[in-house]
């Protein structure tokens, strides 16, 4: 179980390990740096379109999703303690695999 997992499930402040605080910072920093193509909260998006089962996906879920995807702030951090601001799994894949 990853250390990402267990912070998506975190319902309050999680206390982070200095590797993930450090994606988490690269993240917004690549964030920044892309205009906003890089996004957390991208997987919701995908599974609004799964969920279809090939067909084109609820207006209304799909739409909720793309909301989110151009919220920002989705964390903040006080020392190494995180607390998401929202109840949508985090998805740091992009940058985060191998790290």
């Amino acid at each position: 179980e990853s250390e990402l997992s267990r912070l998506n499930r975190a319902s309050g402040p999680f206390a982070a390990s200095e590797d993930l605080l450090d994606v988490l910072y690269d993240y917004e920093w690549w964030h920044t740096a892309t205009n906003g193509a890089l996004n957390p909260l991208v997987g919701g998006l995908v599974r609004a379109w799964d969920t279809a089962g090939g067909t084109e996906p609820d207006a209304a879920a799909l739409g909720r999703a793309v909301k989110r995807i151009n919220t920002i702030g989705w964390w903040f951090t006080d020392g190494n303690l995180v607390t998401r601001r929202m109840d949508q799994p985090l998805n740091l894949n992009s940058i985060a695999k191998g790290y």
